[in-house]
């Protein structure tokens, strides 16, 4: 069974645009109090969503919309409505440049060109596995569209760099800083003979300038060795540019034995954790026992001191399966291999839990939502992790959706989703299910370009003021966007394609641990609002986390130069209401 939001018709929506906006009420099987759709100008939609505010002093809502000229002048729409969605007014400002408007709101992201360019320095492996340093050029041209910088990157020239004492490195891994050019790179000395072990036991981390020196060096040895099977950025803390250029990066590492290995770890199963600042050194290592061989890590989630590392692994039979080597850390493509979620915590510099939930646990504790015939159980194929929330008094709630090979095309199709969640000591209280509504021909898309299917879905979920309840949204993919951007500054252009998504919510009653009916909204079936939600902006909570504004846009005025039929969509969710 599934429930749609009451929407207006057609003939309804048309004359209600003329007049320049509609609020109503919805029926009883709806989570929204309120919604509108209001009618927008062409520059408006042309532009971007740059802010919204929520004056709860004032109850007014401002959304400023901002979009670029042919005369290259800088233009800002304020939209502005009260906490009942009935619109007030609108204004428009006009600046000479960027920089003008810049430094009226703090929330323009833009710097200082729309088109510039940075010359750095990447790493890579060779076909030995020796660290090879390339330039790379990278342009960021600014998008009017989106509201920031899309980037294009060019690889050049290359560099094998050698040690002090003229030792080739071998490569592990690295992490490129694409504002100042720099990279970090993860080596090990190229040993051969005796001395192979030195290989897995002495790590460095190299800080490499844009004229490829190396500005520093910072040593990670080991007793044991080891073998490096994750690093990247955290995940999911933050998306500012500052975030990505200014954040930590992390490593982990698993003891390694095999073939010419001597002195290797009586402790398999104990992994290292390791934290490294955008200078290169390291800030924390943690060791801890993993309760899974062949892990599958999706991401590490840092937020208010708590570092969260999570994604499926394979049970371990004895305790030689846990060693790092070269073995793939992911089943075969068409097979469902993992047979557990294992989830890490680390708080102040130390572990704070470790566990792993195999398959028959989270079968027993599996719930569908109100109206779903039958719970979706997690089968132990593969993961996207989409998301990730902690709660106040501790709990973990990690979203992912379901991924299945489509053996014609050999691609990988996003399916139905799941939230597992945890307790604040690690036991999983439930696993919610949500059967995808995107079936038939959708799900069995196979273009990697132009099928929705092959795109993940997003995931948020809201927390209410009184611990008591979790909104989850879904952005079901439906739809992936085609638009060519032209940069009236620089004549440049750039083509994008973009998932839309429609919107799915579920409500999580954490007292119960039960799950309501999930609504479907912006479905664009006969006869009922049609939207997306929008890319820029689109949740905003407000009065304490309380309520939450969702902002959407019309289907069929979407791109850049379309002329009729531009609305935004606003809905309100009191989240304090069972």
């Amino acid at each position: 069974m599934k429930i749609i939001t009451r929407c207006l018709r057609h003939a309804t929506l048309a004359l209600c645009l003329m007049l320049g906006s509609v609020a109503w009420a919805l029926a009883q099987d709806s989570y929204m109090a309120r919604e509108t759709a209001y009618a927008i100008s062409n520059k408006a939609e042309q532009g971007y969503l740059g802010n919204v505010e929520m004056d709860e002093a004032q109850r007014e809502i401002r959304l400023y919309f901002v979009t670029a000229t042919k005369a290259k002048k800088i233009k800002m729409e304020k939209y502005i409505f009260d906490f009942d969605l009935t619109f007030k007014t609108s204004e428009k400002e006009e600046y000479d440049k960027p920089k003008d408007l810049k430094s009226k709101h703090s929330w323009f992201k833009f710097r200082n060109e729309e088109v510039e360019t940075v010359v750095g320095v990447t790493a890579e492996p060779n076909m030995m596995g020796n660290l090879v340093f390339k330039r790379k050029e990278i342009t960021n041209y600014w998008s009017w569209f989106s509201g920031g910088y899309k980037t294009k990157v060019n690889v050049t020239d290359k560099l094998k760099p050698k040690g002090e004492d003229g030792k080739k490195f071998f490569y592990r891994s690295h992490f490129d800083n694409d504002e100042n050019g720099e990279v970090l790179a993860l080596v090990s000395p190229k040993y051969g003979g005796a001395n192979y072990n030195k290989m897995q036991e002495e790590y460095s981390i190299l800080r490499v300038n844009t004229n490829l020196d190396i500005v520093s060096t910072t040593q990670i040895k080991f007793d044991k060795p080891q073998w490096n099977i994750f690093s990247g950025r955290y995940t999911f803390a933050g998306t500012s540019d500052e975030d990505l250029y200014h954040g930590d990066y992390v490593a982990i590492f698993a003891p390694f034995d095999g073939a010419g290995v001597k002195n290797a770890s009586e402790k398999p199963t104990e992994y290292t954790y390791v934290r490294i600042s955008p200078q290169g050194e390291v800030k924390e290592q943690v060791t801890f026992d993993t309760k899974s061989s062949r892990w599958q890590i999706e991401g590490v989630y840092d937020k208010d001191g708590v570092v969260t590392i999570y994604g499926a692994g394979f049970r371990i039979k004895k305790p030689s399966d846990a060693y790092g080597n070269l073995k793939n850390y992911n089943p075969a493509e068409d097979s469902k291999g993992f047979d557990n979620f294992q989830l890490v915590t680390i708080k102040g510099g130390k572990v704070d839990f470790v566990t792993a939930p195999n398959l028959e646990e989270m079968a027993t504790k599996t719930v569908a939502p109100a109206g779903q015939k039958k719970a979706r159980e997690y089968d132990g194929g593969r993961l996207q992790v989409t998301g990730l929330e902690t709660a106040g008094n501790g709990d973990i709630m990690v979203m992912a959706q379901m991924v299945n090979k489509n053996f014609k095309s050999h691609q990988f199709v996003y399916k139905d989703f799941m939230v597992l969640h945890f307790n604040g000591k690690g036991d999983l209280k439930k696993l919610y299910s949500i059967d995808s509504p995107a079936k038939g021909g959708l799900s069995n898309a196979t273009d990697p370009v132009s099928s929705p299917a092959t795109r993940a879905s997003s995931s948020n979920i809201f927390l209410g003021a009184d611990g008591k309840s979790a909104y989850w949204m879904t952005g079901l993919v439906t739809k992936v966007d085609k638009a060519t951007q032209r940069y009236y500054f620089s004549g440049s252009s750039v083509t994008t394609y973009t998932p839309r998504e429609q919107l799915l919510i579920g409500r999580i009653d954490l007292e119960s641990n039960t799950m309501g009916q999930v609504i479907e909204t912006g479905d664009g079936a006969k006869g009922k609002k049609d939207f997306f939600l929008r890319q820029d902006i689109r949740y905003v909570p407000y009065n304490n986390s309380n309520g939450l504004l969702v902002i959407g846009e019309d289907r069929a005025g979407l791109g850049l130069f379309s002329k009729s039929g531009n609305y935004i969509y606003l809905g309100m969710i009191d989240m304090s209401k069972k």
